[in-house]
This record gives structure tokens, sequence and C-alpha cells, in this order.
């Protein structure tokens, strides 16, 4: 019997408008895809409810649940491969399937499918029940159900951090003719059933009641977590669920348009990309880099960097050549996003000789290394992919170091405690003599000058920047450059 399940990825080759496009679930156990309507997101979370047959308590979904065949559509050469893994006793064991329609069904048998519960909250959930109700009696009374709501105590506590309302009782409510509601007691002794609830309201509830009650290590699938909530309330939900999947150990899948959540640490962020020839999933990036790929700027040159160092590291670039107000700076996240980033702008057209993506040069520092990422990323067979993806290739620039996997903390911290003058900042770094996270080098130093931490990074690129030597080296590339590109485009 299969233990502790975990979806690892899913892969689209082809399915509806989602073409050769992989997505990683690994890093986080709820994750948030986003994107613009129509890019593919109910599609995924269609799809990933198919994937496997119930355990216990679970769904059992088939394909021709979501993707029905008409004269439009027979989903002919549709193919998904997943990857997942399990636990067998004492073995930890790592699956490959696909599935593909050849014929007249998606799958002779549903049940060679791997065991795991799966539940869905749909978009249904957001309709009141009141819009819903087929009794035309203008009065309807029911009685409490002496059976207890299982988990009642849980999800009453974590309604209550996420509406703020003081719901001091949770429980069902029901008419003689067996129709149950969901009914609360709020302070001040105000009782009232899902009929009398907001869609937000009722829909948190039952977000709650589904969660708590799934076996542990289910899938749960949630299509538009941010319908009827507003931003504060929907932040706190994030949060309870979480906790939730945590503690449960569950994976949990929702799709949001609510580019809020992406500022959010604790959730894996995945951003849908569609061009005409291929489907991008960037990885933990933020609005502003797929705002940059899909929308229009105003800035002459577009920069791209992984995190708040590099951006600190690009700033004061900038204000050395006197050009900060004509650039923009995006970042975009794990370096992995780095040649999606180059590829979605390579094949939307939008790559043009005024952007770089910056990457930290402690990984994929050769020219091989590049292009093997940059296949994965952009594959294709056409009489210009070559040409293409050298050229997606030529934008990316690093930063030069002299060994391969220093970081940027690494390298700023190694200068300063070798720099000839006299700062608060150089002796803070000379104290430091080894951290087991790199990042480290950089973040002790902040919380021991007692600043924000990007208060603190702009002191400290400062400083590296009164190194001499060290910092020139180190931004080499990026700064000739930026110095081709001031001259080309007159910028001085």
């Amino acid at each position: 019997m299969s233990e502790q399940q975990k979806l690892n990825w899913v892969r689209f080759e082809r399915l509806k408008n989602l073409k050769d496009v992989e997505i990683s679930f690994e890093d986080k156990r709820v994750v948030g895809i986003f994107g613009p309507n129509g890019c593919g997101k109910s599609t995924i979370l269609h799809s990933l409810l198919c994937l496997y047959k119930p355990k216990e308590s679970g769904e059992n979904y088939r394909f021709s649940d979501f993707f029905k065949t008409d004269e439009y559509a027979n989903w002919i050469g549709s193919k998904i491969t997943f990857n997942y893994s399990f636990r067998n006793r004492e073995q930890e064991v790592t699956n490959t399937k696909s599935y593909t329609k050849r014929g007249t069904r998606w799958m002779k048998d549903y049940g060679n499918r791997p065991d795991r519960d799966v539940f869905f909250i749909g978009i249904v959930s957001c309709v009141p029940d009141i819009e819903n109700e087929k009794i035309k009696a203008t009065v309807i009374n029911t009685h409490r159900v002496d059976a207890r709501i299982n988990h009642d105590v849980e999800i009453r506590n974590a309604a209550r951090y996420v509406m703020q309302i003081n719901y001091e009782d949770f429980f069902l409510s029901e008419t003689v003719s067996s129709k149950q509601y969901l009914t609360v007691d709020a302070s001040g002794n105000v009782k009232y059933k899902s009929l009398s609830m907001g869609a937000g309201e009722q829909r948190i509830f039952r977000l709650l009641e589904t969660i708590y009650n799934v076996p542990n290590y289910s899938l749960v699938i949630i299509d538009e977590i941010d319908l009827t909530l507003h931003t504060a309330a929907l932040n706190r939900l994030i949060e309870k669920i979480v906790s939730i999947a945590d503690e449960k150990k569950l994976q949990i899948i929702f799709t949001s348009h609510r580019e809020e959540l992406t500022r959010r640490t604790d959730i894996g962020i995945r951003h849908i990309y569609q061009t005409q020839q291929k489907t991008f999933c960037i990885s933990n990036t933020t609005p502003a880099c797929i705002d940059r790929i899909t929308g229009e700027v105003a800035r002459c040159i577009g920069i791209f960097v992984e995190d708040d160092t590099s951006d600190a590291i690009i700033k004061k670039i900038l204000e050395q050549k006197h050009i900060i107000s004509r650039a923009e700076i995006t970042k975009f996240g794990a370096i992995e996003n780095a040649f999606s980033v180059a590829a979605g702008l390579c094949i939307s057209g939008k790559l043009d000789d005024n952007i770089i993506i910056v990457i930290d040069g402690d990984r994929y520092r050769s020219i091989d290394e590049k292009r093997s990422q940059m296949q994965k990323h952009f594959s294709g067979t056409e009489e210009d992919s070559d040409e293409k993806r050298q050229s997606a290739i030529d934008h990316i620039k690093q930063y030069v170091v002299n060994i391969d996997g220093l970081p940027p903390e690494f390298v700023i911290w190694n200068a300063l405690k070798n720099c000839d003058h006299d700062s608060e900042i150089v002796t803070l770094a000379k104290e430091i003599v080894y951290k087991d996270d790199n990042h480290d080098y950089i973040t002790e130093i902040i919380d021991k000058m007692g600043v924000s931490k990007e208060r603190g990074l702009c002191r400290i690129i400062d400083e590296f920047a009164m190194c001499g030597e060290p910092w020139m080296q180190y931004i080499r590339e990026v700064s000739d450059w930026l110095d081709t590109r001031i001259r080309t485009l007159h910028l001085l």
C-alpha cells in the first residue's frame, strides 16, 4: 500500500492551449498558479484532478469530466506526463506516468492510476446558498443536528481568525425534510445559517471544513481561491492553509488572479505565460517580471536580476553611470527562471538589444552550461531555433567570480573584510569567520547595524563599490554591456 504521496511535477506536451510546459510542485506544500484569463490555469487544475484514483475518501474524477469531446475538440494527441513519489513500507518510490488520448477514450482502465485522495473546491462554492435554495417557503425552520461536525472547534477558530468575527459556535441545522445548512453563532448571540451568509464567509467555512477533514497526504485543488475575499482575509486564509498543509502533510494547489499573493514567501508561485509556440511556467518570480514580459515598459533599458542583493548591485552600477532613471530593474527569482524569461521574451519578439538578464555567476557560468539550460526551457526544431536560442543566451550576463559556486553574498563579504579603509561595515565583516548559509554573510552585518534590509544592502553595496578592483572585476560584464547601450542610445 502506498503512503505519503507527493506530486513532484507535471508536464503538458499538449492539452488544450498548454504546449510543452513543465510545472514543478516540489518547493512548497502550497503552490499558487497565476496568470491572465485564458492562459491555462483551470486546464492545469482539471488535469491534476484526474491523475489519481481514490485511496480512502477522495473524489474519482476522470478526464472526460472536464475534457468532453464535441464538434470542435476531440482531444486526440493530448499528452500529460507526471512524476510522483510515495513510501512503500520503508522504501521511498519515485515513478513517472503518462496519459495520452489516442482514440475515443482517454484511458482504458482508470483503476491503473496511482492511488491518492484528491479533493476539489471549485468556483461553485462561491455561489451563496440562498441563490441555490429550492425551498419556496418564506420561512425555513430548522433544528440543530445532534451530531458534531468533525473538527468543528478547529474550523471555527480558523474562521474566527480569517474573518475577524468572534464565532462562538459552528454546527449543522436541519429541516424536517432533512436538508442541512451550516450555522454559526457569532458574538452577541447572533445565530444565522449559510442562507444568510455572504459568499466570502460561506466559502471560507467550506474551504476550512474540507481541508481539516481530508486524510493526511491528500491533494487538494482550489480554483480561484481569491474569489469573493478581500485581500486581508485572503492573506489570513493562506496563512491558515499553509499551517494546516504542514500539519497534515497535504499538497494544496490553487489558482488566483490576486497578484498580492505573489509577495508571499510561504507558498510556491507559478506564473503561466503563453506564446503562440510554447507555454512557459516561471517559478517564484514577481508580478513586475511578468509585466515586463507581457506589457509595455516606458524606460529604455530593462534589467532582470535574481534577488534583492543583485538589485542593490545593479542600482549602484546605474548610479555610478548616472542612468538610474533610464533603467527598470525586475526581479525574476530562482536562477532557472533566467532561461525561461529569456526564452519567453525571445519567442514573443520582445527581447530587444536593450534588455539583459543578470545571473549571479555562481552557477551556469560556462557557455555549455547555459546552452544546456536554454535547451530545457526553449526546445524546438524549427529552422531558426538554434539562432533564437543563441540570441536568448547572448542576453544573459553574469557577475564575474573566480570560483564556481561562490554567491554574491560571499564575494561581497570577502571583498569587505580585505578592504584597506576603516568603516563600521568593514569592521563588522572582519568579525565574521564562517557561515553555513552564504546569505548570513550579509544578513548578520545588517542585523548588527540595526537597519532595514533595504537600507542595509544599500550601505553594504556602497562600501563594496569603494573596494576598487574587486568591485570593478565583479561587475565588469554588466558594466561593459551598459557602456555599449549608453553610447548607442546617447543616454549621456
